[in-house]
């Protein structure tokens, strides 16, 4: 079963009150990239409240080594805390901290 439609038979289950125990582990560290693009994607929109959500993402962010996470986890960010201003300020330090020294031009 892929990712996603575990996810979904979780929540369908009426299982969305308690954080699984293995999907934390499963954002940071399965071999399977859309695996952890799909944790990512679910813990905000089940466990935002959480106070381990945040940090997560954060970290998936920064340091997976799946470009699709990263780019996952930066919309959940954005997605699920747009009112909350240290994360945009946050996203975009990062953003400039990682892509100053990008040798393509801006398209601006």
């Amino acid at each position: 079963m892929c990712g996603r439609r575990r996810f979904r038979s979780w929540r369908a289950a009426g299982r969305t009150t308690r954080k699984p125990p293995w999907l934390k582990d499963r954002a940071r560290s399965d071999e399977h990239w859309d695996v952890r693009q799909a944790a990512v994607q679910e813990l905000p929109r089940s466990w935002k409240d959480d106070p381990e959500t945040l940090p997560l993402l954060k970290d998936r962010a920064r340091l997976d080594e799946n470009e699709f996470v990263r780019q996952a986890a930066v919309q959940e960010l954005a997605r699920a805390w747009t009112r909350t201003s240290f994360v945009r300020q946050a996203a975009v330090q990062e953003l400039a901290h990682g892509w100053k020294d990008d040798p393509k031009p801006s398209p601006c």
